[in-house]
């Protein structure tokens, strides 16, 4: 354990690596996986793609790159956020320097919640992510996920 620390130290010390260059520096492999390789801080759904067909309920995971996100007030002194997820609404509907209201349709995750399950029912739906800060104001520029496009069937 302590082992592994001090090798994950030493590579980091070293300077950034790619998410692929990092697993095989790890020991696993470095194949791609479909995680995005952000030329700046990102969010995204990590178990979902846009088009897919799920049934209810609907098991969202998010992931981040280059962002810390965690609940409210963890990471004062680094750029961090929290995730807020928009359904049937995007960040273009929105005045980004504004903290982002909290609707049926804009969910909060104020407690560095990497995972929801929504009951939704069917139909199509619209996804994107968006960090904002600890007033739930977002970033400049902000660190959004692409629109993604689902279909909930029985």
């Amino acid at each position: 354990m302590i082992r592994s620390f001090l090798a994950a130290a030493a590579i980091l010390a070293a300077g950034p690596l790619s998410a692929q260059s990092m697993r095989a520096a790890e020991g696993r492999p470095a194949y791609d996986v479909g995680i995005p390789e952000p030329s700046q801080p990102t969010v995204f759904f990590a178990n979902i793609k846009d088009g897919a067909t799920v049934t209810s309920p609907v098991a969202l995971e998010f992931g981040s790159l280059a962002i810390m996100i965690g609940a409210i007030g963890d990471f004062e002194d680094y750029f961090s956020g929290h995730h807020h997820l928009l359904i049937d609404v995007t960040a273009d509907d929105l005045d980004l320097t504004q903290p982002i209201p909290a609707t049926e349709n804009i969910i909060h995750f104020g407690g560095g919640e990497r995972r929801a399950v929504l009951g939704l029912l069917p139909g199509t739906y619209t996804l994107q992510l968006l960090a904002g800060d600890d007033n739930h104001v977002p970033h400049d520029p902000p660190v959004m996920s692409a629109p993604i496009t689902i279909t909930v069937v029985e």
